[in-house]
């Protein structure tokens, strides 16, 4: 009989006139109707199978087949296998946003723009060939930042060179971008999925449309809000898509469900190839990164 997920995480909105449902083990969420929702809450043993909450893996066939689930995929990334490579790559530490808890303000020997240089370039390839000589089999690469795409040569140029050492090798490739998105459109995003082989994007938004652009405008203090719903458009047209809401101890929960309602008005939470997640702001190492959230909270 199936039974609700025990990593269901359920949100009320509008004080009860709909809820947001996300599986935290899957990372899929929807809108779901009150009634369902409280079934959810209370358990929902039914014999009936709805093939929505079986997708977003909020209604599963039993506990133990749920725990089982877990601990292989625990154990998958443990034990993982040593033929994979995996490679987070920094391609400059400049950004074009001013967000005010970025690391940027806090370590000032990034915040001049460093630029991946050429030898670094060439020290990446030779890393990946004496990889590639004792067995690896999988490559899988972020691209990091700052604002990665800023330094656009230097992921076209790797990426060229890797895709090619993994088809004289036969490996796997995978590749995926971290992002703002604000200098993304329709023809990058394409240049990068086809040239690039990236198959998914990581953007963020606040939680909220006022703190958003309060907190991720750019250094001439422009807003990048409705940029970004826009541009999530194009990515899930060619691409997968990881959104990240954050939230900090100021959210309010009516800035989230601003920010859902907005994704479910662009089509963009119907879509197979998104992911929609909440990732907990701390503040850490000096910054006083709640400033500009008190400053929404008092006004």
């Amino acid at each position: 009989m199936p039974v609700a997920s025990q990593f269901n995480l359920i949100l009320e909105l509008d004080e009860g006139e709909k809820y947001f449902l996300q599986n935290t083990l899957t990372g899929k969420g929807a809108f779901i109707e009150p009634i369902l929702a409280r079934k959810l809450i209370q358990g929902y043993e039914t014999d009936s199978h709805i093939p929505q909450l079986s997708e977003l893996g909020s209604l599963v066939k039993d506990k133990e087949t749920e725990n089982l689930r877990l601990a292989m995929d625990m154990n998958r990334f443990r034990y993982s296998v040593s033929d994979a490579v995996s490679l987070t790559i920094l391609t400059t530490s400049s950004c074009n946003l001013s967000c005010h808890y970025c690391y940027q303000s806090v370590l000032k020997e990034l915040t001049t723009g460093e630029t991946m240089r050429q030898d670094v370039e060439e020290k990446l390839i030779s890393h990946i060939r004496d990889e590639i000589s004792h067995g690896a089999k999988v490559l899988s690469v972020t691209w990091y930042g700052g604002e990665p795409l800023l330094n656009l040569g230097a992921i076209l140029r790797l990426s060229a060179a890797f895709l090619e050492l993994c088809r004289k090798n036969e490996l796997e490739y995978s590749a995926d971008v971290v992002t703002n998105a604000t200098i993304l459109n329709e023809e990058l995003i394409k240049r990068l999925c086809d040239d690039c082989s990236v198959s998914s994007f990581q953007v963020t938004l606040e939680s909220g449309r006022e703190r958003h652009n309060l907190v991720r405008k750019t250094k001439r203090g422009s807003p990048t809000y409705h940029r970004l719903l826009d541009v999530t458009r194009l990515i899930v047209d060619r691409s997968g898509l990881d959104l990240r809401i954050n939230v900090d101890a100021t959210t309010r929960e009516d800035d989230v469900s601003e920010v859902l309602e907005d994704l479910e008005a662009v089509g963009i939470l119907k879509s197979n190839m998104v992911s929609v997640y909440l990732g907990r702001i701390l503040y850490f190492l000096g910054i006083d990164g709640a400033q500009d959230s008190r400053q929404l909270a008092e006004s």
